[in-house]
This record gives C-alpha cells, sequence and structure tokens, in this order.
C-alpha cells in the first residue's frame, strides 16, 4: 500500500478587496502573489501540484509548476462554492440587502445557501475535493 500526502495552500488575496467570491473568478493582487510566494520554503518538494481553475489558485500553480518541474492538474472538482445573489458584494453590502441572512448562512453553513443559488452547498464541495484527491492518488 503507498501512502499519499497532500499539502494544502490556501491562494493569497484576491485582486478586488474583500467581498464573496465564490466563482468570481478574480486574479491574486500583487499582495496576493506575494503571499503565495512567501508561502514556499526552499526544502518543498511535490511531485504534482492539483489546482482550482479559479485565477486566484491556477496562476500560481501554473508558477510553481514551471519552476519547480513538476506536472500540475487542473482539478474542475476544487473550484469554490458559489454564493448565488451574494457574488461581488462585501459582508456590509449583503447585511444591507439580505438582513441576518448572513449569520444563518454561517450557523447552517452546511445545509444552508444562499439568495440566488440552489445547490453547489458545503458538504457537496468536500465530497467533490474529496474525490478528486482519490483520482490524483490512484493516478500517482
Amino acid at each position: 500500500m503507498t501512502t499519499t500526502l497532500f499539502d494544502l495552500i490556501r491562494h493569497g488575496e484576491p485582486a478586488g478587496g474583500h467581498m464573496y467570491r465564490g466563482h468570481k473568478d478574480d486574479p491574486l493582487s500583487d499582495l496576493g502573489w506575494q503571499q503565495m510566494r512567501d508561502a514556499i520554503q526552499a526544502g518543498d518538494q511535490w511531485d504534482h501540484i492539483l489546482t482550482s481553475p479559479l485565477l486566484r489558485c491556477r496562476e500560481f500553480a501554473a508558477e510553481l509548476s514551471k519552476q519547480q518541474h513538476i506536472p500540475l492538474t487542473v482539478a474542475h472538482d476544487f473550484k469554490e462554492i458559489s454564493f448565488g445573489d451574494w457574488e461581488g458584494k462585501t459582508r456590509e453590502q449583503v447585511a444591507q440587502e439580505y438582513g441576518d441572512h448572513q449569520a444563518k448562512f454561517r450557523i447552517f453553513t452546511s445545509v444552508s445557501a444562499t439568495p440566488g443559488h440552489c445547490g453547489n452547498r458545503r458538504y457537496k464541495v468536500r465530497g467533490s475535493c474529496w474525490s478528486a484527491m482519490a483520482a490524483l492518488s490512484a493516478w500517482c
């Protein structure tokens, strides 16, 4: 039996400031690029990079893949949840437009959907991510 280890690296700050950004495909800001580059240590070694298709993840993953000479797979199942009508809005804007719905969403996050979106809840995203990692570990 072979053991497969995964290092998870979250993306840096996206361009456009703080907002609900699920499927909104903003690239990294200059600070976000620096955060990602600072997260990588000289001795870090990987055999493969698996990334979300979103720019804030994919562009740095492509840079790292090229620098480290390791394969890159864009895993569409690694895409963030959609925030529906909240996409691109700040917490303040959502509070003004939807009242206390944010608090309910945070409390019941695994079963609650945002307005304007009828699916892609967090438990489904977790399942998709696990499936993508299992497929990659079987392939490696």
